[in-house]
């Protein structure tokens, strides 16, 4: 099972991405946090293995906390979820460690392709464990 932890504080998106992620075999929404404490709190808690976060996560300070949870949890896969195209450079979210940045509106087959491409990685990793 993919633990998948959801930061963003639009109350609207937090129920459309639930939707979306309902009922995908898998697949779990641990939690949604609207700030830095819940997410911690959370990522200590559920240890989830990807992360979907808004760039103005953190009052527009995503980018930051994304350094923040990749030296505190390095295995984990963050995508950062965008309004603004022009509002964050690729380059800038490559060097924090960012899978993807994803423009909003997030469609479910974009996240089921965002999806897969963690369960492959999850599913190559638990080979080379399996193989030691």
């Amino acid at each position: 099972m993919i633990n998948i932890l959801l930061l963003d504080r639009e109350f609207l998106f937090q129920k459309a991405f639930a939707k979306m992620t309902e009922g995908m075999e898998g697949y779990r929404l641990a939690g949604v946090a609207e700030n830095r404490e819940e997410a911690l709190r959370m990522m200590r808690q559920f240890q989830p293995q990807m992360i979907f976060m808004d760039t103005l996560f953190e009052d527009g300070k995503g980018i930051s906390f994304c350094q923040v949870l990749k030296n505190q949890f390095p295995s984990v896969q963050i995508y950062l979820l965008s309004g603004h195209p022009d509002s964050i450079s690729m380059q800038q979210a490559v060097s924090v460690g960012v899978q993807e940045v994803i423009l909003k509106p997030l469609s479910r087959k974009k996240l089921v392709s965002v999806l897969e491409t963690c369960k492959c990685t999850e599913t190559e990793q638990e080979q080379v464990n399996a193989g030691r």
